[in-house]
C-alpha cells in the first residue's frame, strides 16, 4: 500500500484510537496493542484476529465483519447500521473505586434504524473468561489481607449486588469477567446516552483452538444469561439475546441490554461465515 493510498484510507477510516486512524493490522498493533503485548499478538489468538477482522471489514467499505452483521440481524432492525466508529482497547469505568477497571477489546459507537447504540466486543479464541466468582473472592480477600486499602472485595460485592441480588446463582459457575464486561458496557452506554447496549462475544475458531475450552466458554455464557434472565438459555453461534430485564438498580436512564455470540471460522477450521 503506497503512502497516498494509505492517507486516503486514514481519512475514511472508522477505526480510531486517541485521534489516530487505524487502517492496517500493523496500525492496530502499534497504536492499540493488547495488554499482553507480543505474547497475545499471535495468529489464531483473539487479539490479533479481532484486529484482522475489523481492519479487513473497514477497508472493504467500512462494513461490519460478516459474523457481527449476521448476529445483529437476529434482532429486527439491528443489522441496519447507518454509521459507526470504533476504538480498540478502551478503559470503561463502572464504579468510583479506581484501580484496575474494565478493558473493552473494541468499543463500537453507532447509529442505526433503531437509534443510537454502543457495541462492546469481547474477543475470544479459546481464552477463558478468567476467574469464577469463588476464585475472584478468594483473590480479593487475599488482597485485602495484604493491603487493607484494597478495593477488590468491595468491587466484587457491588457487582454481585447490582446484577445478582435476588437471584439464585452458583459462584463456581459464574465468571467475574462477564460481570465487569456487562457493567462497563452499560455504564459507558449510559454516559453516551445510547438507546441500546450490546455486549458481543466475538469468537474466533481456528485449527489452534481447543474445542473443550470453547465449550467451557459457551457454558459460562449460558450460565450467566440464564441467571440474568431467570430462564434456561443456550446461546447458539451468531445469535443475539435480549432485551434482558436487568435488576432494579438499572433504572430507565440505562439503555436496553443485549448479549450476543458472533462466531468467525478462520481458514482451515471449517466453513467460513
Amino acid at each position: 500500500m503506497d503512502n497516498k493510498h494509505k492517507e486516503h484510507l486514514e481519512l475514511m477510516s472508522h477505526l480510531i484510537k486517541d485521534g489516530q486512524a487505524i487502517v492496517t493490522i500493523e496500525d492496530w498493533e502499534k497504536y492499540a496493542p493488547p495488554a499482553g503485548k507480543a505474547s497475545q499478538w499471535k495468529d489464531g489468538r483473539s487479539a490479533k484476529e479481532c484486529a484482522q477482522a475489523w481492519t479487513s471489514a473497514n477497508m472493504k467499505g467500512r462494513l461490519l465483519p460478516p459474523e457481527i452483521h449476521k448476529t445483529l440481524s437476529t434482532i429486527e432492525g439491528f443489522d441496519q447500521v447507518l454509521t459507526w466508529t470504533a476504538a480498540p482497547e478502551v478503559r470503561q469505568a463502572f464504579d468510583t473505586l479506581g484501580g484496575n477497571t474494565r478493558n473493552c477489546d473494541l468499543e463500537v459507537r453507532g447509529f442505526g434504524r433503531r437509534g443510537k447504540f454502543l457495541l462492546c466486543i469481547e474477543a475470544k479464541a479459546d481464552e477463558s473468561f478468567g476467574k469464577t466468582l469463588t476464585k475472584q473472592r478468594q483473590s480479593a480477600e487475599h488482597a485485602r489481607s495484604e493491603n487493607p486499602k484494597s478495593q477488590q472485595l468491595k468491587r466484587l460485592n457491588d457487582l454481585e449486588t447490582r446484577f445478582l441480588k435476588g437471584t439464585k446463582f452458583d459462584p463456581d459457575k459464574l465468571y467475574y469477567q462477564l460481570l465487569t464486561a456487562s457493567a462497563g458496557a452499560l455504564e459507558e452506554a449510559k454516559r453516551e446516552e445510547a438507546r441500546y447496549c450490546i455486549l458481543m462475544i466475538q469468537e474466533f475458531i481456528s485449527q489452534q483452538t481447543d474445542a473443550n475450552k470453547r465449550q467451557l466458554n459457551h457454558e459460562a455464557l449460558n450460565e450467566f444469561l440464564s441467571v440474568l434472565t431467570k430462564a434456561q438459555i443456550t446461546v447458539s453461534e451468531n445469535t443475539l439475546i435480549g432485551p434482558i430485564a436487568l435488576p432494579s438498580h438499572f433504572d430507565d436512564s440505562y439503555p436496553q441490554f443485549y448479549v450476543g455470540l458472533a462466531t468467525r471460522r478462520l481458514p482451515g477450521s471449517g466453513p467460513l461465515n
